[in-house]
């Protein structure tokens, strides 16, 4: 069945020009993708640049691909490999390392979610797709659509256009070890002979993402991940830290991991988790008919883990490969809290109201929709949190932004996804 060739309309989309962009959509699809891509561009226009040859040349989705490397025996899944990453900012520098090394990695095409980056990072990115001729798609979108937005929109364009049967999620800061697809394809494709494709997914091990690699050092995953019925990771009954110093006592003293030696070099067995990040995640198109799309409502922070969460309570099977390592280049966002400090002083010393805002209100939501299986616990955990960050940030004279979590806390329980008004944008 051909594509229908679709002309984004300005009376559709006003942003007082006509977009020039053909989005193929196949015909069972149609409605929805544009529904998608309207509701997406507001008040702006979402211009789809020049998309996969595939898409424009007439024939059936997934004929006529794009030249692409020969299938490698040490990654058999390259070949057929679409990478989805969502950029935005001037962050064009880190895009181009992530983009170079997944392409040395073997993958056949990228999907590029421009979300409303500088304009030196836009004609950057313009070059980019230049450079990589039929094998770069570019989706620009003049407002910030947020991580769950910009995926969302990078997955729809990668199942309908690319003509590739996996997925490989990197942010724009994910740099690929040389390896690190030929680790994933190997121990994939052994797993998938035991677990069908809808259901198997497995991620890359991103050594600074702490829960990730205190599992690929061999702590257990349930002292690891937050217990049930905790309130924003907090639990007053938490029984993790005993769990993990029992592990480091049976931690087999030739797997203790030495300074300087990559975690990757230690554990090397896919461990099952119940959610992760989106950067790293790699798996068939059959999942999305199982799970779905990120939901864009969260726009940023925790989206991913609710999407991955999604995928497993639905009967999924989510692994870490450890021996896949993803190097983040850009650390700045990360805290850099002295564990002797109160677990909450990140939220009340952080200098980002907008960050602050969607971690609290996302992570409650996620949690008070999925993780509470003692409501009277979940309470008891909730008051414990806020009051003992009440005094505190009386100390800290943070009363303003305890304000703003409490709101926060309210909206993520109520479900309320509406534009955070009074909140510094990105």
């Amino acid at each position: 069945m051909k594509p229908i060739a679709r002309r984004v309309s300005s009376s559709l989309v006003d942003c007082g020009k006509t977009p020039t962009a053909i989005i193929p959509i196949p015909p069972w699809r149609e409605k929805d993708l544009l529904l998608f891509v309207f509701k997406l561009s507001g008040a702006g226009c979402a211009e789809h640049l020049k998309p996969m040859d595939e898409c424009t040349s007439g024939s059936n989705i997934g004929e006529g691909r794009p030249a692409g490397p020969r299938a490698n025996p040490a990654t058999p899944l390259a070949g057929q490999t679409c990478v989805v990453t969502v950029t935005y900012g001037d962050r064009f520098h880190l895009l181009k390392k992530v983009v170079d090394a997944a392409f040395a990695s073997g993958v056949r095409t990228i999907v590029v979610v421009d979300n409303a980056s500088s304009p030196p990072s836009q004609s950057a990115i313009q070059g980019l797709e230049a450079q990589w001729a039929r094998r770069v798609a570019v989706i620009r979108f003049p407002q910030n659509q947020g991580s769950a937005g910009g995926y969302k929109a990078g997955l729809i364009y990668a199942r309908e256009c690319s003509g590739c049967d996996y997925i490989w999620l990197l942010d724009d800061d994910n740099r690929p070890d040389p390896d690190a697809l030929a680790a994933l394809s190997r121990h994939y494709l052994d797993l998938s002979q035991t677990i069908s494709r809808d259901g198997l997914a497995v991620v890359s091990l991103r050594e600074q993402m702490g829960d990730l690699f205190k599992v690929a050092i061999g702590e257990p995953v349930a002292a690891v991940f937050p217990p049930r019925s905790s309130f924003s990771g907090f639990h007053l009954f938490d029984v993790r830290k005993q769990l993990r110093k029992l592990a480091r006592q049976a931690r087999p003293s030739g797997k203790r991991r030495a300074t300087n030696v990559s975690v990757s070099k230690v554990y090397s067995e896919p461990v099952l988790i119940p959610f992760c990040p989106y950067g790293g995640l790699f798996f068939h198109l059959d999942v999305l008919d199982k799970v779905g799309y990120p939901d864009e409502r969260l726009f940023l922070y925790g989206d991913d883990n609710e999407f991955t969460w999604r995928f497993t309570r639905r009967g999924g099977r989510l692994f870490l490969v450890p021996g896949s390592v993803v190097e983040d280049l850009d650390n700045a966002w990360r805290s850099t809290r002295d564990e002797r400090e109160p677990f909450f002083s990140t939220h009340l010393l952080s200098p980002d109201d907008f960050r602050v805002y969607y971690r609290v209100r996302n992570q409650v939501h996620f949690e008070h929709q999925e993780w509470i299986n003692n409501r009277a616990v979940y309470a008891v955990n909730k008051w414990s949190y806020l009051t003992l960050m009440w005094l505190w940030s009386r100390r800290l004279n943070k009363g303003e932004r305890f304000k703003l979590i409490l709101r926060a806390v309210r909206d993520g329980e109520q479900g309320s996804f509406g534009p955070a008004k009074l909140v510094c944008s990105p």
